[in-house]
Order: C-alpha cells, then sequence, then structure tokens
C-alpha cells in the first residue's frame, strides 16, 4: 500500500493531467453548441462551474474562505442537498461566458495551486465545505480531481466530443475524495425516506480493490471488504464505470446493457434500492 505522501503526489499527477485535457477541450470549443435539450446547463456553465471549483478548493485548502463567501454568501454548507442551489447561484452571478478565457482560468488556478503544494503539508488539516467537517490537505486535492472527471466528461458530452474516464483516475476520486467524504458525512448522502432497510453492498473493481459500502440506520457507511459479514449484492466493474454510477452520469441498467458490469450475490435487486437511497449532489 502507498504511503500517503506517495498516493497524494499521485493524486497530484492525475489533476495536472486531467486539469490539461478539459483546458485543451475547451479551447477547441471556440462556438459553443446550444444547450442541449433538458440541461439546464451547456458547455460554457459548466466550465463557469468547473472553474468556480479551482477558484474555491485551493483558496479554503490555504485556510481562505473569502473566495466562497464572495460566490455563493457563504463559507459553508450545512447539507449537500445546499449545493445545487449555492452553485446555481454562483454560475448566475458569473457573466462569464467565453470557453477560452473560462480555460485561461482553469489553468491559471491549476498551476498555482498544485505548485504550491508541499508533501510536508501531507497532515495538515483545513475546514472543508460542509460545517463543522475539517479535511487533510491531500482530500482538496482529491476533491478536485474528482470534479475535473466528472465535469470533464460533462463538458464533452455537452460538445459533443469523445471522452474517456481514466480508471486510475477515477481510482483516486473513489478512493481519496468519496470514501473520506462518506466517513465524514455518513448520514447527509442518504436520501433518509429511501434509507429504509440495511444493504450491504460490494464492488469488485477491475486493477482497484474492492469496495464496501453499507446502508444501514439512515446512513451509508465504509466497510472494510475484508471483514466478515453478509453482502447483498456485488458488483464487478471499473473504477470509471462506478464512478459515473455512482455520480449519476450513468444508470446501473445501460451499465448492464453495455457489459461494462456484472452483478450477483444473494439480493442483486437490492442494489437499486441503495442506488436511489445514496443521494449524491
Amino acid at each position: 500500500m502507498s504511503d500517503p505522501v506517495s498516493t497524494w503526489r499521485m493524486t497530484r499527477r492525475a489533476l495536472a493531467a486531467e486539469a490539461a485535457r478539459v483546458v485543451a477541450l475547451l479551447r477547441d470549443v471556440t462556438e459553443p453548441p446550444p444547450r442541449p435539450a433538458g440541461q439546464v446547463w451547456g458547455v460554457s456553465e459548466l466550465a463557469a462551474h468547473l472553474s468556480h471549483g479551482w477558484m474555491i478548493l485551493p483558496a479554503l485548502a490555504r485556510g481562505d474562505e473569502d473566495p466562497l463567501r464572495e460566490l455563493v454568501g457563504s463559507t459553508s454548507f450545512r447539507h449537500p442537498s445546499e449545493l445545487g442551489a449555492l452553485t446555481q447561484r454562483a454560475v448566475e452571478a458569473d457573466p462569464e461566458r467565453d470557453p477560452v478565457v473560462l480555460a485561461d482560468r482553469i489553468e491559471t488556478a491549476a498551476s498555482s495551486y498544485l505548485s504550491s503544494c508541499r508533501d510536508s503539508d501531507v497532515d495538515q488539516v483545513q475546514p472543508w465545505l460542509a460545517s463543522g467537517v475539517r479535511v487533510p490537505m491531500p482530500l482538496f486535492s482529491a476533491h478536485l480531481l474528482n470534479e475535473t472527471v466528472l465535469h470533464g466528461l460533462d463538458l464533452a458530452r455537452a460538445a459533443g466530443r469523445p471522452w474517456q474516464v481514466d480508471p486510475a483516475h477515477a481510482s483516486l476520486a473513489l478512493h481519496e475524495f468519496l470514501v473520506p467524504i462518506i466517513r465524514e458525512l455518513p448520514g447527509d448522502v442518504v436520501d433518509v425516506g429511501a434509507a429504509r432497510a440495511r444493504v450491504v453492498m460490494e464492488f469488485r473493481l477491475r486493477r482497484a480493490g474492492r469496495l464496501r459500502l453499507r446502508l444501514e440506520d439512515g446512513g451509508l457507511h465504509v466497510d472494510d471488504p475484508a471483514a466478515p459479514g453478509r453482502v447483498d449484492v456485488r458488483i464487478g466493474t471499473d473504477p470509471a464505470t462506478l464512478l459515473m454510477f455512482l455520480w449519476n452520469r450513468q444508470s446501473l441498467g445501460r451499465v448492464l446493457m453495455r457489459g461494462r458490469a456484472v452483478v450477483w450475490g444473494r439480493a442483486p435487486w437490492r442494489a437499486v434500492r441503495m442506488k436511489r437511497a445514496v443521494a449524491l449532489p
């Protein structure tokens, strides 16, 4: 297993690569296509939103809350369900819609942030977005990676361009951002009304180990996949597919029809119950 510094270095290399991909994509979209039917955001709005992440998260890592306050009028949120309205308001308040200008904004922020990261800060903690939650410095890099990977995909789809999510980068986003945040916010990422029954789901990820999630007591928990205990459903897939599934970029049915996952276990239908209960913003 990699030590924390080595893992953080891998995350930063992945982050630099993903930021460069997104910047190149945006600079190539000189005339954004019309916003896709049924979508709130097109290329320009998505790019503005991603640029806000690159403004806010590095600032929080420095201990500076001012950019967050300026963008959304608050220094934190109390529940992830607030994020949608906050980010929508921030995008509406930002007049910039030129993809090339937004690409420059992201590139400048990425260069500044990555050059400021110091291995010696690996154990330093700073307040994160959620009220009362403090996280180590590497999590800010992993959060940025998660945002850049997902919104890179969103941007490519909105622009009508081909795009592949790198499984290794998706694995880092899963293990270094999503898993720690679920541990910090076990009850906040669950729709309580849909979380009435216990469900244990294990993901067997190609070249990325295993991940076991347990829905119980109105919360979502991360369990040791090597520990004994009942598992209701197992899904074999790759990290990129899982990341897109958990963040609502692909449905389970679509994933299965395309042969990108296999499902088995004592109660495989409970995968649907788990997914309905997990309310990632």
